[in-house]
């Protein structure tokens, strides 16, 4: 486990489903700074053919909630 002061709390985070455009997109589990989303449907990266997904992904625009 990562050496951080949050650990505890991250390994006891629950993954939560994300949404996009009302159809799920992946999940999301965040704890203070540290956030972890998986996409559904991506393959080793978010495709630029989905841009709802990428506009609302962290990095591209609003983070998911």
């Amino acid at each position: 486990m990562l050496p951080w002061h949050g650990a505890e709390q991250w390994a006891a985070a629950a993954e939560e489903a994300w949404e996009v455009e009302g159809e799920e997109a992946g999940t999301v589990k965040a704890v203070g700074p540290f956030s972890f989303v998986r996409v559904f449907k991506a393959g080793h990266m978010v495709s630029g053919a989905d841009a709802a997904v990428q506009r609302q992904s962290p990095g591209g625009g609003a983070a998911p909630r």
